[in-house]
């Protein structure tokens, strides 16, 4: 036989070999003999497919890690037709193998090609079962295995362990972009230029340097590099430069490179270039006065009150609905906006009310008499404001029995000119009433004569503002009222309702801000009534010195920096109303916080012990109070991750306050 057919011969012995051969090493050389074979022997029954089969068979094995795999061009479907079905649909999985690995080209998205490299490693766990059974049962009819299971199995077997390395190396990889975000600005010298800085990848970039290239368009100055420490996946960092731009340019194109770490490489580096467009403003420059934001005191203009429509429509709901309720508590931290609602409350329930505000810090504090007296100035004085004239009593008829005049006779006595609407009663700082009581100025019994009131006189609504739900006060005299209050939090303004007070004060001046220096006001002050108005009052103050009519990124931080160097009062009072256990959380956050997003109670504890601070129990006790209290916030009740509520407590902390 050899010598008749030897071609035959050295077919059937390649095949022997690679059935039989336990050394893999042997399967390269003898398939590509076989393949060589059936090339040269075109009309052998079959053997065109088979060669193809053999040809791609030869391919398979040789690529041992991703980039020869993706190599690796799949035939047309119809040049395996004709093998044997066993053979035919053991390639079929290969090349779908093949083919959701290519799907890795199309997208730069780290952790989507890691989804197509995890499908890749799960078909190939299909395919090794397949190969497993199918061609085991096929060999159990005949009586040697056939000799492509061998190879098939190796080709998995190689494949799985490069996706294996290609999946570690994904995942120990940082992917950094970087996006120059001031494209259009007035022109200025020196010229603040800000970037948005991200880590698209799945491991942690370290030392991530942002450097300005020189360039003919522009002189570089001190402030031309910057570093990020550490920059986790998923999150990104604004970084901001400064050059020279020449002068009486329009354009300038500006070239930076990017230099970090991760995982797999040290100085990983790319290079980017972008374009700045200088504008012109297109209204001259208008002093802004008098500045329309207002600190310190409640807003009584609608100028530049916004939001608290879910306010209103809740205490409409409960003094006009079906199930009626008239008395509201209204609760919230210092400086949110309480007395502020009050005052516009008056003016949106006008079709159905007269709204009387009563400032409890301003009331007389001599006895129930005087403290009655005072309330019916105050209604007296909100009527004659709304058109009506109504006589106040003499004070005297007060002392004789201060309760009794003022609710059988006093109200009562105002119904003909109220009409179809009632009075409303508006308590501010109602946690005053508490304290007069424990000081002796008020007797206990002022607040089961304000429950009967609440109860019994039907032209007559309350709101309560204060700092707490009457339950939080822990005092006995409030237990009259626990059940008949309806109960609305007062926090913070949304992201629209800050973007409205930013624009609509000042919508008819040419006064221009950046979407980026929008987004840095929300960031810094999240809605905080107090220093929402704070800062941008200050960027007023700060428009009409510097005579720029377009505001940046830039511009606010130059005003955060005033705002933290000066010491707002309210910084002031926030530290000195913090335990000494709360102190050293908030030191502790505002130092972890520098480089980090949030902070795990983990480390926040790990932190603060290794710079010899004691009690973990005291620190859960102070976390709690300060989430209770809108300093800092966590996504829940049970996340460990911390950071600050407002950003702008955590600069000045960090900027004021010494290490730990």
């Amino acid at each position: 036989l050899y010598e008749r057919e030897t071609a035959v011969s050295h077919l059937i012995a390649a095949y022997h070999t690679l059935g039989s051969s336990g050394d893999n090493s042997d399967q390269a050389p003898t398939i590509a003999t076989i393949h060589t074979l059936l090339t040269e022997h075109p009309n052998w029954h079959w053997g065109k497919d088979y060669a193809t089969f053999y040809q791609m068979l030869g391919e398979l094995l040789a690529a041992q890690t991703l980039e020869q795999i993706l190599a690796i061009q799949p035939p047309p479907t119809q040049q395996t037709s004709t093998l044997p079905p066993v053979m035919t649909r053991s390639m079929e999985r290969m090349v779908r193998v093949i083919n959701e690995l290519h799907k890795m080209k199309r997208v730069e998205d780290l952790t989507t090609q890691l989804i197509f490299l995890e499908n890749g490693q799960e078909g190939i766990y299909e395919t090794q079962q397949f190969v497993k059974r199918e061609l085991t049962a096929v060999s159990a009819n005949i009586a040697a295995p056939l000799p492509e299971q061998a190879a098939l199995t190796t080709v998995l077997e190689h494949w799985q362990k490069a996706l294996i390395t290609a999946i570690r190396r994904l995942k120990g990889r940082a992917a950094i972009t970087s996006a120059l975000q001031t494209q259009s600005c007035t022109y200025r010298h020196p010229l603040p230029l800000l970037w948005r800085i991200s880590n698209q990848g799945l491991n942690v970039a370290q030392d991530v340097r942002l450097r300005l290239l020189p360039n003919a368009g522009y002189e570089l100055t001190e402030r031309h590099e910057s570093t990020i420490a550490i920059l986790p996946p998923g999150e990104e960092q604004m970084v901001q430069l400064t050059l020279l731009p020449p002068p009486q340019t329009q354009r300038l194109r500006v070239e930076w490179e990017i230099i970090y770490d991760d995982a797999v490489d040290d100085d990983r580096r790319m290079t980017f270039g972008d374009v700045v467009d200088f504008t012109v403003p297109d209204k001259p420059f208008e002093r802004i006065f008098p500045i329309p934001y207002v600190t310190g005191t409640p807003l009584k203009s609608d100028g530049v009150f916004v939001g608290r429509e879910d306010v209103f429509a809740f205490i409409r709901e409960n003094l006009l609905g079906a199930y009626q309720n008239n008395v509201i508590i209204l609760h919230g931290q210092r400086r949110t906006g309480k007395t502020s609602v009050l005052y516009r409350l008056g003016q949106v329930m006008a079709d159905t009310h007269f709204g009387v505000l009563i400032d409890m810090q301003g009331k007389p504090a001599r006895g129930e008499a005087d403290f009655l007296y005072s309330i019916a100035d105050d209604i007296v004085f909100a009527l004659e404001d709304a058109g009506i004239a109504v006589e106040l009593p003499n004070q005297v008829d007060f002392d004789r029995n201060p309760e009794f005049y003022f609710a059988a006779r006093f109200l009562r006595g105002l119904r003909p000119f109220l009409q179809n609407k009632n009075l409303l009663l508006m308590f501010d700082e109602f946690e005053e009433l508490q304290r007069r009581v424990e000081d002796g100025r008020l007797q206990p019994e002022i607040f089961q004569f304000l429950r009967n009131l609440m109860q019994h006189e039907t032209r007559v609504d309350f709101v309560f503002s204060g700092t707490h739900k009457l339950e939080d006060l822990g005092a006995k005299y409030w237990s009259v009222l626990f059940n008949i209050a309806a109960y609305k939090p007062i926090t913070f303004l949304s992201p629209q309702e800050i973007r409205r007070l930013i624009l609509e004060p000042v919508a008819d001046y040419p006064i221009e801000y950046d979407p980026l220096a929008v987004e840095r006001i929300i960031e810094v002050t999240a809605g905080h009534p107090y220093f929402t108005q704070l800062v941008l009052h200050e960027m007023i103050v700060y428009y009409n010195e510097m005579q720029v009519s377009y505001l940046t990124i830039v511009d606010v931080d130059q005003v955060l920096g005033r705002i933290i160097e000066r010491g707002e009062a309210h910084f002031k009072y926030i530290w000195a109303e913090s335990t000494a256990a709360e102190r050293e959380v908030l030191q502790g956050m505002a130092e972890l916080l520098t480089n980090a997003e949030v902070v795990s109670v983990g480390d926040l504890v790990v932190f603060l012990q290794e710079r010899g601070c004691k009690s973990k129990d005291r620190w859960q006790s102070a976390l709690a109070s300060l989430r209770g209290r809108d300093i800092l916030t966590a996504p829940n009740a049970k996340s460990p991750l911390h950071r600050f509520k407002v950003d702008l407590i955590r600069r000045w902390i960090d900027a004021t306050r010494p290490a730990l």
